[in-house]
């Protein structure tokens, strides 16, 4: 990443001033990538669905705002001091930006990922020029920001064991990922050898990843059928996650005693606050699990991906706490994997509501109102944060 920089500084020669502004405004191309992975998913639901799935990743923010409300309503301390304040129960859910604010490795991670997950669904290119494109793409992300890649390898792993029947290009997938994994360890050991540039890969993890993508791959080639988890009881569970979810909101802001300083070390995430960092999209996922169809290939994908993320990320503050410190934090993650595949699923969630606003000439006031009421209350729930 700091060499990509450097190469763009170079041969550019800008102002500081005019590189850091390119910089910023590179970011938004992560904003287009994951309206691409979004459209070849979801136009084949509804057309209408990848440009809201878009605004609910980039825009919409957590629960914070509605601990500042209920403190500013009480009046217990100035304006600027209860910011902060609530800023530091809510897991700093006000203050920090969205993902794509600024211009940083983790931008050009998941910018990356959701290529990949985008090329899944291209069934008209050849297999050689998948392969290639598809190797290349690891290389590079492997060589940019390794979190991202771990998830992507969970992911085909979750899919191979439960579904490797899918409708996605997953075997050809996982065959180049270990070739793309082959090249990124090949080009950072030559760069070392040649001129001793030091990367910052961690070749251990690198070699580990080829072995889920190695058990991914032979399931694939099997006649495993997988795991059906689609079934009635999985429904019941989700709507005791919903419970949990609400019931979890509710109790932080009826009790915030979070502060940041708690896990200002290893940034771990308590459970009680994902419902807040979440927000409504979150919610709006979770009943987009109950209402997704089961031969959508794209949303067993994303649902198969929101829990993929909570398994990556508390792994992330496993490793930090009990192993060994990383450069990665289960607090950068929650925003950048887990909001994502929950934007996926809750635009899918509200479709009803669109299809409903969309014959208003049919409608009578009544019904006119509350589709009005309930589009308005998701907007200012989702957006009031930041």
């Amino acid at each position: 990443f700091n060499f990509y920089e450097a190469v763009f500084f170079v041969l550019g020669k800008p102002s500081l001033g005019v590189f850091q502004t390119s910089l910023a405004l590179s970011s938004f191309i992560m904003i287009l990538a994951f309206y691409k992975m979004a459209s070849i998913y979801l136009k084949e639901i509804d057309h209408r669905l990848p440009m809201l799935a878009t605004v609910f990743w980039s825009i919409f923010g957590g629960f914070g705002w509605l601990l500042f409300l209920k403190e500013n309503l009480q009046g217990n301390a100035p304006f600027p001091h209860l910011l902060g304040s609530v800023d530091n129960m809510s897991y700093i859910d006000i203050s920090i930006p969205r993902v794509w604010f600024w211009f940083r490795p983790m931008v050009v991670g998941f910018t990356l990922l959701f290529i990949l997950l985008y090329f899944l669904k291209r069934h008209d290119i050849s297999i050689t020029h998948f392969r290639l494109i598809y190797s290349i793409l690891i290389a590079a992300l492997a060589l940019f920001h390794v979190p991202e890649l771990v998830l992507l390898v969970v992911v085909f792993f979750v899919l191979s064991f439960f579904v490797p029947k899918i409708d996605l290009r997953l075997k050809d997938a996982v065959l180049s990922s270990v070739i793309g994994l082959s090249v990124a360890l090949l080009i950072s050991f030559s760069l070392y050898q040649s001129s001793q540039l030091i990367t910052s890969i961690p070749y251990d993890l690198l070699l580990e990843l080829i072995l889920p993508l190695a058990f991914s791959y032979l399931m694939l080639k099997s006649s495993w059928k997988g795991i059906d988890v689609f079934k009635k009881q999985m429904k019941f569970i989700i709507y005791a996650i919903i419970i949990v979810y609400v019931v979890g909101i509710t109790s932080w802001i009826a009790n915030p005693s979070f502060s940041m300083s708690m896990v200002s070390e290893t940034l771990f995430v308590p459970w009680l606050l994902y419902p807040v960092r979440l927000g409504i999209v979150g919610l709006l996922g979770l009943i987009g699990l109950l209402t997704m169809k089961r031969n959508s290939d794209g949303m067993i994908l994303f649902a198969f991906m929101f829990f993929s993320s909570l398994l990556v990320a508390r792994l992330i503050s496993y490793v930090n706490i009990y192993l060994f410190p990383i450069d990665f934090y289960e607090g950068r993650f929650i925003q950048a994997s887990l909001l994502p595949a929950a934007s996926i699923l809750a635009s899918f969630a509200v479709k009803p509501l669109i299809n409903k606003a969309s014959s208003f000439r049919h409608l009578n006031m009544k019904r006119i109102f509350i589709i009005t009421f309930a589009s308005s209350l998701i907007v200012i729930v989702g957006t009031t944060s930041i």
